[in-house]
């Protein structure tokens, strides 16, 4: 959007203070917020696990700038690792109002670990698709 801050810190305050106003005046009902910051964690638990796969294991010197600029180069791994760990830890895990997963509904006391599942089974299977798909 071309808006400059001087800091990371400074850019997620006023993304985050957006955000959260644009949440207040869309939802009608503020007991609906915390659906809606859960549907937000669905993805990004499984976001988290690729990246901490990629930063712990694969360590590259310097910045990734160069695959930046490089249009040809192909990391696979990472949205199929995304995509699956989000669909599998929704379709066992969520425990919302508007749908329970398979697990959550059988063990009630579990709670809802779509965030946690996904984090961990987007950064194992990263782990393994990675060395896989770049060959």
């Amino acid at each position: 959007m071309g808006v400059r801050l001087p800091t990371a810190f400074a850019r997620a305050v006023v993304i985050g203070v957006v955000s959260l106003s644009v949440a207040f005046a869309v939802l009608h009902d503020t007991s609906s917020l915390g659906n809606f910051l859960l549907v937000t964690a669905y993805w990004t638990g499984p976001w988290l696990g690729v990246v901490l796969a990629d930063r712990l294991l694969w360590k590259v010197p310097g910045d990734d700038l160069a695959l930046l600029i490089d249009r040809t180069h192909r990391n696979w791994a990472g949205p199929i690792a995304m995509t699956t760990a989000a669909v599998v830890s929704i379709a066992l895990f969520c425990n919302q109002t508007a749908y329970v997963g398979l697990l959550a509904r059988a063990y009630p006391g579990l709670g809802d670990l779509t965030f946690e599942v996904g984090t961990a089974l987007a950064f194992a299977l990263y782990a393994v698709l990675r060395p896989r798909l770049a060959r």
